[in-house]
């Protein structure tokens, strides 16, 4: 996964990967490679083929009775839904999945599940509601640029420039190091 990859070459690598997994019977390492997959397929720009392999993956974590893993299809249908601008679908499904049964396993993904909303909120309004969850995730994870630049962005928006400046200036310098992949 390093800067001179391409989403096709890392596909290439991971449909081999699912191959093996399948074969020896890896039902985690199929759903993990397949997580994987759909992120290059989305960087590579093919949507109608992420969506289908996103319902090949909920199929299978259903099947497979792997729970976890059913949340993050779900999260991953999430992404596809506001991909395609159908922010109505979107705000249903998360107010679905916070009273469904899978709620139950959403502290396990906060980061994700926080980042469902803050796609939903920069379309519609109420990014002062994902600035207490992004700085939790901060503090839970201070290491990471990621929700360093969530938090510089949602000051940002909310017109708190210095403190953008200030919140970002701490990582800035590094920022041309940060890995390329699916959480950056």
């Amino acid at each position: 996964r390093g800067p001179d990859s391409t989403p096709a070459a890392r596909i290439a690598v991971l449909d081999e990967l699912v191959s093996l997994a399948e074969r020896a019977g890896d039902h985690r390492l199929v759903i993990d490679c397949e997580r994987w997959r759909i992120a290059d397929l989305l960087e590579g720009g093919a949507l109608a083929e992420a969506e289908r392999a996103a319902a090949s993956l909920a199929r299978r974590c259903a099947e497979w009775r792997l729970p976890l893993f059913r949340l993050h299809a779900r999260l991953v249908d999430h992404t596809l839904v506001a991909l395609r601008g159908r922010y109505d679908e979107l705000a249903a499904a998360l107010a679905d999945d916070d009273a469904g049964p899978l709620a139950a396993l959403r502290p396990m993904t906060a980061q994700s599940w926080e980042a469902s909303r803050l796609a939903l909120r920069l379309e519609r309004g109420g990014l002062e509601m994902s600035e207490g969850p992004a700085r939790a995730m901060l503090q839970l994870f201070p290491d990471s640029s990621l929700w360093r630049g969530v938090v510089s962005m949602l000051c940002a928006e909310q017109g708190r420039i210095d403190e953008a400046r200030a919140t970002l200036a701490s990582f800035a310098s590094g920022a041309a190091t940060l890995p390329r992949d699916a959480l950056y």
